[in-house]
């Protein structure tokens, strides 16, 4: 900080973003960004926890079957809903996640 006398009234100069200030400014950037990556990276930390069980290990060792599309119902999109057995899926384009209806083989 520099004091200057001008006609017996100090004026003050500072330097917008001192260097000291700026490091120690990206030093804490830096760390608060690699604390918040080692805590979304830790095991259990985050998303659903059902209330009524007491562990957050899933039991089961396989996902519950999704269900398929019966004639004429919607298949494909971007949820990939497949049809039932002995049916296809008769997209309405050629774009990715494309929609269709289910129609016989």
């Amino acid at each position: 900080m520099t004091y200057f006398l001008r006609s017996r009234v100090y004026i003050f100069v500072t330097h917008p973003n001192p260097p000291m200030q700026r490091s120690v400014l990206l030093t804490a950037g830096i760390c608060f960004f690699i604390f918040m990556f080692l805590v979304s990276c830790t095991p259990g930390s985050g998303g659903y926890s059902d209330s009524s069980s007491s562990s957050s290990v899933m039991t089961s060792s396989s996902p519950s079957p999704r269900p398929r599309a019966a004639e004429g119902e919607f298949c494909g999109g971007i949820a990939g809903i497949l049809c039932e057995d002995g049916l296809e899926c008769e997209y309405e384009g050629t774009y990715p996640d494309a929609g269709g209806t289910c129609v016989e083989n």
